[in-house]
């Protein structure tokens, strides 16, 4: 008998003022977390050290300047 496992559901997720106290705190969850295959963080002023985690196949920084020029980025997202 051969069972076979399903692969594992991966997220694309997005986070709205991830520099704060519990935003920060949410990024290190979320960078740890293996569901998460994309988080993408929205903020007003980035924080450098985000850039060297590898933890994810993409981490994308948006700089908050309007929705029209991040709107096709979060497209498709499973969470905010």
């Amino acid at each position: 008998m051969i069972i076979s496992e399903d692969p594992p559901v991966t997220k694309k997720v997005v986070l709205v003022g991830a520099t704060g106290a519990v935003g920060r705190r949410a990024v290190d969850i979320l960078l740890k977390d293996s569901r998460v295959s994309e988080l993408i963080l929205i903020v007003r002023n980035p924080i450098k050290t985000w850039k060297k985690k590898d933890c994810l196949p993409t981490l994308t920084i948006l700089k908050m300047e309007g929705f029209e020029r991040i709107k096709d980025k979060i497209s498709g997202a499973d969470a905010f």
